[in-house]
């Protein structure tokens, strides 16, 4: 089952992961499951970066936070 599982994830597009989660999820809980368990899996992360970017909002005119961008600008700079 899980060598069924590995061939349908990499021959469907999108990541791994996410396609792992719903072919799972689907196995399951149905069309449920295959909805449920992808979001499941990325919802976490989606979070995070918005809790980031409320702190970060924050705090975005304090000078150490404006130096650190500065510094980070000139570093992915490729002109």
């Amino acid at each position: 089952d899980i060598s069924n599982m590995i061939a349908i994830s990499e021959s469907t597009p999108g990541p791994m992961g996410v396609n792992m989660a719903t072919y799972v999820g689907f196995h399951i809980e149905g069309i449920a499951g295959a909805l449920i368990a992808p979001l499941s899996l990325v919802l976490p992360s989606v979070i995070i970066i918005l809790i980031i970017f409320r702190l970060l909002d924050r705090v975005k005119s304090a000078p150490v936070v404006q130096n650190v961008l500065y510094g980070q600008n000139c570093l992915s700079y490729h002109g």
